[in-house]
């Protein structure tokens, strides 16, 4: 199906050339360029009619001699429009002061009458055959421009509609009694998957669940009826579809205000399967290690019980640092496989990032107030569409490092950033700073630097690789900028919808 924002191309531009060449040529006070539409009459050239019908530029049919011309693709003139069956019942008689009537039709590029030009006297007349000639000379000159215009506006829409079919987002723009106006195949597409019509109210199918993929989305609450209420600013994520054929989407929708003044909704979704289904295969991995590494550590520290009430002397001594090193290496893997085994699907929300950064500060304001050191968090309200749980887990590692490697009454600045398209956590210390070196193996798994290990500062080696690995999962990144004696700050850059 095509779709397109209706109405003439013809409104935004003056005719009204045309108009005063009419009163100039043929002595008449009223002149019109029409354009006959299906519930009303257009004037894109106007001059000489009453309030409020000059500002309005328009009529309904009620008020149109011009339609006659339209339906007979014949001129009309007219004496005295009160003596001619056609007309002495037309309100623009009385309304608009038509009396002495002359329209030469307007014809577009295909040949077809669109309208025509007027001339208009409040008194009878008998047009003269130069009247008309004239008349006709003129319509033929605007029958000319209103081809080259409309043609140069189907060019444009034609544009419009080639850049709205390649974008890589789904993108639907409804008026605001909700007609919809454009769409694109995407936006067709995810239609078709959900099970509906995008330009049949109500706009909501019977495929629709939540993100959880059980859970049915009622019609009220789904994405299209959400944005033309107004009540979709953040984005969200649906499942459209049955089956194998479901798609995840993420979906917003914002306010515009069309070149003809009328409010709109543009209703922008994302495909965010590929990133979904990635998430199940890792979640399934996930498990299996996570059982296949703590079984047999479960049997050791069983056995180690066992022969620690069996034997006494070094025996003992032995058989308790081997208790001691398989419950250290049992810590290990549940620190390296619990986020992953709790992680599943990205849980996608349209969530304050000021909010949550604030919150994973205060998480950690005990083991700050442990080191002296202070945790200062700046920015605003800033709302993007991500996984709150992982991502305050991301927040609360960097931070983590921050405060250990950090000098003990040191600060610590976490500020969240707002950009048009993207968000970013920026975390600062004081600390010891890295090489650059350093800086590149950072993010290794496991990788802890000479400094870390000479101090004795507690960790794993993993923070850092977490943090990459959640950004993207995100389809985001994050960096590292330090010096050695200088401290160090890490970006975290999130799209504020994920792409």
């Amino acid at each position: 199906m095509e779709h397109h924002v209706d109405g003439s191309p013809l409104l935004g531009v003056s005719f009204d050339h045309y108009c005063r060449l009419v009163r100039r040529f043929l002595d008449v006070p009223v002149a019109l360029v029409t354009i006959v539409e299906p519930d009303r009459q257009v004037f894109p050239g106007s001059l000489g009619l009453p309030e409020p019908w000059a500002s309005r530029r328009e009529t309904p049919l009620t008020h149109s001699f011009c339609q006659h011309v339209v339906a007979e693709r014949a001129p009309l003139v007219v004496s005295d429009a009160r003596r001619d069956p056609r007309l002495l019942d037309n309100l623009a008689i009385d309304d608009l002061g038509v009396v002495a009537y002359a329209g030469w039709p307007l014809t577009n590029a295909a040949g077809q009458v669109v309208g025509s030009l007027c001339a208009i006297g409040p008194e009878p007349r008998e047009w003269s055959a130069s009247d008309l000639a004239g008349l006709e000379d003129l319509a033929q000159a605007c029958s000319a421009e209103i081809q080259h215009v409309s043609a140069q506006a189907a060019a444009g829409v034609d544009l419009a509609r080639a850049m709205v079919d390649a974008a890589e987002v789904a993108l639907a723009l409804y008026d605001d009694g909700g007609r919809l106006l454009l769409a694109n195949a995407r936006a067709e597409a995810l239609a078709v998957a959900a099970g509906f019509d995008l330009d049949v109210a109500p706009h909501a199918g019977t495929r629709v669940v939540r993100a959880d993929r059980r859970e049915a989305v009622p019609a009220e609450e789904q994405m299209v009826p959400r944005a033309l209420r107004g009540a979709l600013r953040h984005p969200e994520v649906q499942w459209l579809g049955a089956g194998d054929g479901q798609v995840a989407v993420v979906a917003s929708g914002h306010a515009l205000t069309l070149p003809d003044g009328r409010e709109a909704t543009l209703l922008v979704a994302h495909d965010v399967t590929e990133l979904a289904h990635s998430l199940e295969v890792r979640e399934r991995f996930s498990a299996t290690v996570s059982h296949e590494l703590r079984t047999p550590l479960t049997a050791i520290l069983g056995f180690t019980e066992m022969l620690a009430d069996e034997v006494d002397g070094s025996a003992a001594r032995l058989v308790q640092r081997i208790r001691g090193s398989a419950t250290t290496l049992q810590d290990r893997v549940t620190d390296i496989l619990a986020d992953a085994g709790r992680r599943g699907r990205l849980d996608l929300r349209a969530t304050d990032l000021h909010a949550l950064v604030t919150r994973a500060a205060e998480t950690l304001a005990s083991p700050a107030a442990q080191r002296g050191a202070t945790l200062r968090v700046a920015g605003e309200e800033t709302w993007a569409t991500l996984d709150p749980g992982r991502v305050e887990r991301a927040v609360e590692n960097l931070l983590s490092n921050a405060i250990k490697y950090g000098p003990e009454g040191g600060a610590v600045d976490v500020e969240v950033r707002r950009g048009t398209d993207r968000v970013e956590v920026v975390v600062a210390d004081e600390g010891r700073g890295l090489t650059p070196e350093e800086v590149e193996r950072a993010f290794e798994l496991y990788w802890r630097a000479d400094s870390a290990r000479t101090a004795d500062v507690p960790g794993s080696g993993i923070g850092l690789p977490l943090v990459r690995e959640i950004a993207s999962e995100h389809r985001g990144s994050v960096r590292m900028e330090s010096r050695p004696g200088r401290g160090t700050t890490v970006t975290l850059t999130l799209p504020r919808v994920p792409a």
